[in-house]
């Protein structure tokens, strides 16, 4: 029997990237808004579709040695349940939509390299915390332990993961830069109903950006359980840029 698994969506795609200044920039502040437009797939072979945007405000500091930064975001999307059928259970189509507002920050360890002020972020720690609402959200909840798969029902998703970075400052002073981060879902023992293994969903991210002035342009592979998308999103910053 093929199950199915309708699990938050903010799973894998909570933890956009965000911009913080170098550790050779003169400005050692930032504060900054975003936006991210997410498309994916999910559920038992990408069987549903994802679609969002993520609007969000972050302060970025550098620390000496150590750099972070922390916000809050809102999120809105739409999750397309496509129709399913076999001899034991049907499941029609439906069109569902989810949001959520939270918080997001990280910390990083960093090392500047190079004449031009390059740097590797060593390795750093993020967490999103998300409370999410919606009409997914209910037939989530409707639906536990009915399918022949697994259901995340709790409305907030919070998710912790290590990365590390690498950002090379060109001639000019722009930025390109590559990301990658692990992590997974903290959930309490009841989050989760079904027949399969309760184990907390997990995600691996790829992220590659480019920064000009003030405005960095990004786009991101999410791989999670269950659920394959990808980002694309503008962080402006806020302010005269200083280096």
């Amino acid at each position: 029997m093929e199950p199915s698994y309708f699990l938050s969506p903010l799973n894998s795609t909570s933890q956009t990237y965000h911009t913080m200044p170098l550790h050779s920039d003169s400005v050692k502040s930032a504060i900054y808004v975003n936006g991210v437009v997410t498309l994916g797939v999910a559920n038992q072979k990408g069987r549903d579709n994802i679609y969002s945007f993520n609007a969000n405000i972050n302060r970025s500091h550098n620390l000496g040695s150590f750099q972070a930064f922390y916000g809050v975001d809102f999120i809105a999307g739409d999750y397309l349940i496509q129709k399913f059928s076999n001899t034991d259970i049907t499941i029609p189509p439906t069109d569902n939509f989810y949001g959520a507002a939270g918080f997001n920050g990280g910390i990083n360890l960093v090392i500047p390299f190079g004449k031009r002020g390059s740097e590797w972020r060593i390795i750093g720690v993020e967490t999103s915390f998300q409370n999410e609402f919606g009409n997914y959200l209910k037939y989530r909840k409707a639906i536990a332990d009915t399918t022949t798969g697994l259901d995340q029902t709790s409305n907030f998703t919070t998710t912790v993961g290590g990365y590390s970075e690498i950002i090379w400052k060109t001639r000019n002073n722009d930025q390109v830069g590559y990301k990658i981060s692990y992590g997974t879902v903290v959930a309490p023992a009841n989050t989760y109903y079904g027949s399969e293994p309760r184990t907390n969903p997990i995600y691996f991210l790829n992220t590659f950006h480019v920064t000009r002035k003030n405005v960095t342009a990004f786009g991101q592979i999410d791989i999670g359980t269950y659920t394959t998308t990808v980002q694309f999103g503008v962080n402006y910053r806020i302010g005269k840029r200083k280096s």
